[in-house]
This record gives C-alpha cells, sequence and structure tokens, in this order.
C-alpha cells in the first residue's frame, strides 16, 4: 500500500493514540494520511481501517504535512492551503458511517491573512483541546508566528472553536513561533526560531521561554 502512487514518502508524520495510528505522506504527492487499528486483520496486527485525502486537490498540497490524534478524533494539517495561508482539518471515527474516519469540518486561524500563515504546519490534539502552529503568521510582525488554540463544544455540540491566540514572548521578524507544538492536559509547548515556550492553561501569558542547545 505504501509503494502505491500517491503515497510517496509514507511515514513522513505520524501519532498514536491507544489501538489507532494515523500517518501522513509526503508533501510531493496529493496528500493523504492514513489510520490503521490494532488487531485489524487477526490479534497483535495493525491493519489499515481507512484512507482520508484532502477535499480539495491542487498542485503541491500537503495534506498531512501534520498529524495528531486523541482517542475518536484526529487532527490533520495542510499549510500549504489556500495560497498558503493554511488549514487543519478535524477527523472523526464514525464521521459518515460506522468505524469510519471523516472529515467533520476545518479550523482556520483568526489572523492568517492570503499568501501568509501556514497556518497547520504543526498540530497537537489532547482531549477537548486542539493547538495548530502558523510559523509565518504575520498577524504580529514578518514571520513571527502564531499558534492557535480551539476547544470542542465551545460553540455548540462537537464543534471547534478558536478560544486563544498564542505569541512568542519576545516577537521579532522571522522568529517561526509555531514551527512545532505539543499538548498535555493544561500544558502546552510552542517551538520559535532557537526557543520552546511553555503555556499554562489560565495562565494568561507565557510562563517560560528557554533557549534550546545547539
Amino acid at each position: 500500500m505504501a509503494n502505491e502512487p500517491g503515497y510517496w514518502g509514507f511515514g513522513r508524520t505520524v501519532a498514536i493514540s491507544g489501538d489507532t495510528a494515523i500517518v501522513g505522506t509526503d508533501n510531493s504527492g496529493p496528500g493523504a494520511v492514513l489510520l490503521f487499528q490494532r488487531d485489524e486483520g487477526g490479534p497483535g496486527n495493525w491493519g489499515q481501517v481507512a484512507e482520508v485525502r484532502a477535499p480539495v486537490h491542487y498542485s503541491n498540497q500537503n495534506f498531512g504535512v501534520s498529524v495528531s490524534i486523541s482517542g475518536d478524533t484526529a487532527v490533520v494539517g495542510e499549510s500549504q492551503a489556500e495560497e498558503r495561508t493554511g488549514v487543519a482539518w478535524v477527523l472523526q471515527r464514525d464521521e459518515g458511517g460506522p468505524n469510519n474516519w471523516g472529515i467533520a469540518m476545518a479550523l482556520r486561524g483568526s489572523g492568517a491573512a492570503s499568501g501568509a500563515g501556514r497556518f497547520g504546519n504543526s498540530v497537537a490534539i489532547d482531549g477537548d483541546t486542539i493547538l495548530a502552529g502558523a510559523f509565518d503568521d504575520h498577524s504580529a510582525d514578518r514571520y513571527a508566528g502564531a499558534a492557535y488554540v480551539f476547544e470542542r463544544d465551545a460553540g455548540g455540540a462537537d464543534n471547534w472553536v478558536e478560544v486563544r491566540k498564542l505569541y512568542s514572548s519576545a516577537v521579532d521578524r522571522e522568529e517561526h513561533f509555531g514551527w512545532g507544538v505539543s499538548l498535555d492536559g493544561d500544558a502546552a509547548v510552542v517551538l520559535g526560531k532557537g526557543a520552546a515556550y511553555h503555556f499554562g492553561r489560565n495562565q494568561g501569558a507565557v510562563t517560560t521561554g528557554a533557549t534550546l542547545p545547539g
């Protein structure tokens, strides 16, 4: 399966939650993510249960450039979409039928402009929270970057709404804040140029900006 046309760079991005794994493909192809389930095809076997492709196809799209999964919900980044503004797609198990993985909605950053942003170049999900990086976000300054926080059910059942936008504590040109993101409960880490920033829920601001070695 991984060597078929359209699966170039199989394994470019990966994530796992419990008995389900999600695998992204290289951005040189049309873009797809594959989902695998433990015991699919036999005890202890990991078998493919779904393939999800971008709903809109165009050249150089990178659906699957980032992936994350938590329980029955996954998020897939496509930072080249919409003139590089970027989109993050929420995938839900049982969307479109029992045990089917389908696109439930699209997420977009509130401050991204056409030709800027690259929203979704990094994504993370933990429970009812999604964090999406946009290293080319111009809201504060050119290439300064930003990260967007979304919460489930904030605007209705199973709806995801942007609730916060995060910036570096030392915004400057080409900071590329949002290059990488991670979530764990009430804590988030966002990577910028040479630093990792730690955020806490209800803290109101960056709590730590630690310079990385090298």
